[in-house]
């Protein structure tokens, strides 16, 4: 048994019992990724929010062991593999539980529980829904069913209710009881790993080649045009607000050749050197770069944002935030108090959005539901402007963010509370009536394909 480690519980409740996590981490994160090495720029939200918080999991005092479903060698200090061969035996356990921190999805976990004959709690952590494909997978676990005692974690309330709403709909139409059919949903704010050193903002610029005077706005994040940022209207918006006021604005973060090409042709409409465009920066230019910021700009209208973990590493290092008043930017971004938000209209999808979303055939069912959600673009222009003009309210909202950025999403907080929930979950099952076991006929798959073999046909 390891010696204690990591954050103590937030409950300090006496544990007899030390969790022996099993997951399915590997389907999202490679062996190789698990290093204690920076977390380049191909890595998106969801996966750096699972890695660290997998990490600090593993090494939570409350955990005696965490292991990887597969035979490759994990080289992590705390986490280690577990062959499909061991996993009977360890579900046997009356320490075993189950976590996803990459996917909320439940079904492979419960049809090993079910296959096994042995009752363990399952975990998973919510970081997406809009994306159509998810749909199947989806009715898969609510086809498969849950038990009283497993959860999902939602960053905040609003995909918390999301998730409530889309799980009753597919329960409804399976003829499902929602209470069978789908673990209960908790709400635990995500959060990042706290900031270890700061640079200051003229040195900062001059790093990075910036104008060490005026202004700086910045944008970091996936740039996917109709997904986390609209090129063109964004552009145009940032013109009409330069009309008015002086800025330098920043392009950074996971590009294409092709996405930085068009970000350069849409940004040709501002005035020269007002653009700068950094594709596929490094984590230690990005926080340079957040350090040299003093407006944060996201203007997302994706249907999939349900946290927004580049907000809060800018509200971190004290960058006033704009964002859109949409999905999880609304449980993170207090409008006037830590951020100024920018309106938006949800227009109501048609049918025919409706049916290219559950078919999701032959184009980009994402960004077509995505076109629903409206950004009032003269919103933003006129709030953007406001806050280049106003130093003091720049300073204001920059500093109650970082307040609120280090109390409440902070990702060890995150991970504590989310041993809390496997704690009780594993209480919780250990008193249950339910027997292991589906109340079906095992699936036996593999062993299906006798039939083909010569001699299983006459």
């Amino acid at each position: 048994m390891r010696a204690p480690r990591g954050l103590p519980s937030s409950t300090e409740k006496d544990k007899t019992i030390l969790l022996d996590i099993a997951s399915y981490l590997l389907e999202d994160l490679l062996p190789f990724q698990f290093r204690d090495t920076p977390i380049g720029p191909a890595y998106n939200g969801r996966l750096v929010m699972a890695k660290t918080t997998a990490e600090l999991v593993s090494n939570d005092s409350r955990i005696n062991a965490f292991r990887v479903i597969g035979d490759n060698p994990i080289n992590s200090e705390g986490i280690s593999s577990l062959p499909h061969s061991d996993v009977a035996h360890w579900a046997s356990g009356a320490d075993a539980a189950w976590f996803e921190p990459g996917r909320h999805y439940w079904w492979r976990s419960a049809i090993i529980r079910d296959t096994v004959g042995h009752n363990f709690p399952i975990v998973t952590m919510l970081h997406s829904l809009g994306y159509p494909e998810q749909l199947v997978p989806l009715m898969t676990c609510v086809s498969v069913g849950a038990r009283p005692y497993d959860v999902i974690v939602a960053p905040g309330p609003r995909a918390a209710a999301l998730l409530e709403e889309q799980l009753d709909q597919v329960c409804n139409y399976l003829g499902r009881d929602r209470s069978e059919a789908a673990p209960r949903v908790e709400v635990i704010p995500y959060g990042v790993g706290p900031v270890s050193s700061r640079t200051h903002k003229t040195e900062a610029k001059r790093n990075l080649d910036l104008p060490i005077e005026g202004t700086l706005v910045t944008f970091v994040g996936r740039m996917v045009d109709g997904d986390k940022i609209e090129f063109e209207r964004t552009m145009d918006a940032l013109a009409k607000a330069r009309k008015s006021c002086d800025f330098t604005v920043v392009f950074a973060g996971a590009a294409s050749e092709a996405a930085e090409r068009r970000v350069i042709e849409v940004g040709r409409q501002l005035p020269d050197g007002t653009l700068r465009v950094m594709p596929n920066i490094t984590d230690s230019h990005k926080e340079m770069l957040l350090d040299a910021s003093d407006i944060f700009l996201s203007p997302s209208q994706t249907v999939s944002e349900m946290f927004g973990l580049s907000i809060v590493e800018a509200m971190q290092r004290e960058c006033a935030v704009l964002c859109s008043g949409w999905g999880g930017y609304l449980d993170v971004v207090e409008d006037g108090v830590t951020g100024l938000e920018i309106d938006i209209v949800f227009n109501d999808p048609t049918p025919a959005d409706e049916l290219a979303y559950l078919t999701n055939v032959g184009f980009n069912t994402t960004a077509r539901t995505s076109a629903n959600v409206a950004i009032q673009y003269d919103d933003r222009a006129a709030k953007l402007v406001t806050l280049v003009r106003n130093p003091e309210l720049r300073g204001r909202l920059g500093r109650e963010a970082r307040l609120v950025a280090e109390q409440k999403f902070d990702v060890r907080s995150t991970a504590v509370r989310v041993v809390d929930i496997m704690l009780e979950a594993r209480d919780e099952c250990d008193s249950s009536d339910l027997e292991g076991g589906s109340a079906g006929s095992p699936l036996k798959m593999a062993s299906s394909f006798r039939k083909l073999a010569k001699a299983s046909v006459e």
